[in-house]
């Protein structure tokens, strides 16, 4: 059965009631079918359960249902065209449309919920001075052209060589933690740019804290990866190993995986959208050892 088909029998499935025993019987699936769960929608079905009971009541008020907010995660995992998911979907492309976009705004709004700043030190001992790693992710866009017709550099990605948006994420060293993601900003601004100006090192300063960050961060409140004793490099190489796992776990929705095809603000909700989804999954899969 090809996954167009097995996403609407899936969504169907759901829907028969997202009350949590519901879902749990469901997440006790096979792995053959736990595959084909994740490849519709990305996570598995208690996350999906959590994520739905976070934006419920809203979405309830705007006259969204449960069949919405699948749709929703279909088209953000696998990212196909409006035209191509409404017909998987059994709708019409604008009323696909309009109801994902509302359903990702939600989510996008619900990311402070599980996603914040003062969950940094989760885990952590009293008086530690190293809290987080920070890294910039870019993620593709289609070019963007200045009023004469020439491309716009300031969006180029040196990472990708192509256009691009990017977001600072800070992972806690001490827990299965996001708790920072800011953007999105032109690829072509540099990632030690963002970090001076755009609130994080401010945040760090205010704390008496530091992070971990990668060689491109010259700056006091950063360590960077090679820097220190032989035990300490080790340590680090480990933090930002994890960090690039929660940059890794973003991309398997294919929305931030493909070029990028929609407008930038809505990009901004469905990293947003997406980041909930991701850490909401660390209670099912964990990021790998958090300290030494």
């Amino acid at each position: 059965m090809p996954l167009e088909t097995k996403a609407h029998v899936l969504i169907g499935t759901a829907t028969i009631g997202m009350s949590y025993a519901h879902i749990k019987n469901i997440d006790c699936m096979s792995d053959y079918k736990l595959r084909e769960w994740k490849a519709a929608f990305g996570v598995r079905p208690i996350v999906c359960c959590e994520a739905w009971a976070m934006i419920s009541r809203k979405a309830s008020q705007r006259k969204l249902c449960v069949v919405h907010f699948y749709w929703a995660l279909y088209w953000m995992r696998t990212y196909q065209t409006e035209t191509e998911a409404a017909r998987t979907l059994s709708t019409n492309p604008k009323t696909m449309r309009e109801n994902v976009r509302e359903i990702v705004r939600l989510l996008s709004g619900a990311m402070n919920k599980v996603i914040n700043w003062n969950r940094r030190k989760i885990g952590a001992m009293k008086g530690e001075k190293f809290t987080v790693t920070v890294d910039g992710t870019h993620f593709l866009i289609e070019e963007v052209y200045n009023d004469d017709g020439t491309i716009n550099k300031g969006y180029w990605s040196f990472k990708y060589n192509h256009p691009g948006l990017t977001y600072e994420i800070a992972v806690s060293i001490y827990s299965d933690q996001i708790v920072w993601v800011n953007g999105p900003f032109r690829a072509g601004m540099s990632d030690l740019k963002i970090f001076k100006e755009k609130g994080l090192s401010n945040l760090l300063i205010q704390s008496n804290e530091r992070a971990v960050a990668d060689g491109t961060y010259k700056h006091f409140s950063v360590s960077q990866r090679g820097d220190g004793s032989h035990e300490w490099k080790h340590a680090k190489n480990r933090y930002r190993a994890r960090q690039e796992s929660v940059n890794r776990r973003l991309k398997v929705f294919k929305c931030l995986q493909d070029r990028w095809r929609h407008d930038h603000d809505f990009h901004g909700d469905v990293v947003r959208a997406v980041a909930l989804l991701t850490q909401l999954s660390f209670g099912q899969n964990p990021l790998m050892e958090s300290i030494v």
